[in-house]
């Protein structure tokens, strides 16, 4: 059987979603194919830990030219904002990242359209995902986005540096130690402001059950007054 394609009454097939050619909100470039009613339809990742189709990594390079062309592409005047690995490689350090991780907000007309083109055309990977998807939105979280470039129609920016800290510091795996080591190496995030900025959103993690408030809140403690004496140690 095509590595591609779900087996008929299997749990991943009952679990994947019907329709027509469409746009994974969490991956683009995975497909599965729907023998029932003989249409593709997009798929995450996570189901298809099988499919061949990855995309090479992503430099400081091509993720510009990857702005450059969506910005000629979509045909509305909107905003997207880049997060995660995107900003840590346009920052300068990391120097390649597997995703390029974008919110529109609001999406632009022929977004879809133009990420299935240049995905492939770029040799791409890219994923709607932002932190607001795993913790609770920060107020003003558009305000302190950081301003990129303007392509075409398109203003980019980098999502809310806050946002991204705390994100990290809920999952706390290494690389996102490390990232929001650098955002307040760059100046873009304070301990002070980052405690100030987990309180207001301290009431809404209810809200998402997979969080340890907690956890969650003796990380980003532990985290912001462990960081003023490593730099007085430096």
């Amino acid at each position: 059987m095509n590595a591609n394609v779900l087996a008929p009454g299997s749990a991943a097939a009952s679990a994947a979603p019907t329709g027509r050619i469409g746009i994974s909100f969490v991956c683009f470039g995975c497909f599965v194919v729907n023998n029932n009613r003989r249409e593709t339809t997009k798929y995450t990742k996570s189901v298809l830990k099988a499919e061949p189709d990855m995309r090479a990594e992503t430099d400081k390079v091509k993720l510009e030219s990857f702005m450059a062309a969506l910005g000629q592409r979509v045909r509305g005047q909107e905003r997207i904002y880049l997060t995660g690995g995107a900003t840590a490689v346009l920052h300068g350090w990391r120097t390649m990242t597997i995703d390029i991780d974008l919110k529109p907000d609001p999406e632009p007309p022929g977004l879809f359209e133009a990420l299935a083109i240049l995905k492939d055309e770029l040799d791409v990977n890219v994923k709607l995902a932002s932190p607001d998807q795993f913790i609770p939105a920060i107020p003003g979280w558009r305000e302190r986005s950081l301003f990129i470039a303007r392509h075409g129609l398109i203003e980019f920016f980098h999502y809310d540096p806050y946002g991204q800290a705390l994100s990290k510091l809920q999952r706390r795996h290494d690389r996102d130690l490390r990232d929001v080591r650098s955002l307040m190496q760059e100046g873009l995030v304070r301990a002070d402001r980052l405690r100030e900025m987990f309180a207001l959103i301290e009431p809404d993690i209810i809200r998402f059950p997979a969080i340890d408030p907690a956890s969650f809140r003796t990380a980003v403690i532990e985290f912001c007054q462990s960081e003023p004496r490593r730099d007085e140690q430096e």
